[in-house]
């Protein structure tokens, strides 16, 4: 490499580390922003673990303002009204959307904005059939969820707990908690050997739609 492309390769590879880092600090300070709103506002504890920040940063990156959908909006606020009235952290409302982005989606295995697979949705009275999937029924799904979340925290006693079960089975974590009775949820997760921390992309789905402009998408012109 002669010094001419050494110097020109040097100026580019600046160039893109001057870029990285601007882009790392303004996130940063926008997270920084809105941890301090959920802090003041959330009713459930938010661990802020590398985990937590890792994965507010990549909501973030992905441009919260694009993310933000009517579907998004109205979903949510039937969620956490129906949470409100059974006395659930309205702040769970954050794992369909970590589950489904609140995306009605269809599937055999699993299906419908909270992602439900055929045996819970049976277990818990839904209809999964060759001619209806009430998973996809967005008012008696979400009420399947505040049963399934209830039941849970009837196990559990602990609402980290119960979005790991949530997502990983409530057998698994019973197991583990009975194996490992005196680690925390986050102790919990690292028994199972995931890379990716469910429990993290949660918390920092909480911290994202605690500060989402619903007002703003409700007044676009259509």
């Amino acid at each position: 490499m002669t010094i001419k492309n050494r110097s020109l390769f040097l100026s580019i590879f600046l160039l893109v580390l001057i870029q990285f880092l601007f882009l790392y600090l303004f996130h940063e300070k926008k997270m920084e922003n809105w941890i301090k709103v959920v802090t003041n506002n959330s009713d459930l504890p938010i661990d802020l673990k590398s985990e937590v920040f890792r994965a507010l940063f990549i909501l973030i990156k992905e441009d919260s303002n694009l993310n933000v959908s009517k579907e998004l909006c109205t979903n949510r606020k039937m969620i956490q009204n129906l949470f409100q009235l059974q006395r659930i952290p309205k702040s769970l409302s954050a794992i369909p959307y970590v589950e489904t982005k609140y995306r009605n989606l269809s599937g055999k295995e699993n299906a419908g904005i909270w992602n439900f697979d055929i045996y819970t949705s049976q277990m818990y009275g839904l209809a999964v059939d060759n001619r209806i999937d009430e998973r996809l029924d967005l008012k008696k799904s979400s009420e399947v969820a505040v049963k399934y979340l209830n039941t849970l925290y009837e196990l559990f006693k602990n609402w980290n707990l119960v979005i790991l079960a949530y997502r990983y089975g409530e057998g698994q974590i019973l197991q583990l908690v009975r194996n490992y009775p005196n680690l925390d949820a986050w102790e919990i997760e690292s028994k199972i050997g995931m890379e990716d921390s469910y429990l993290g992309r949660v918390l920092a789905a909480i911290i994202f739609l605690e500060n989402i402009e619903c007002e703003r998408v409700k007044a676009r012109p259509h």
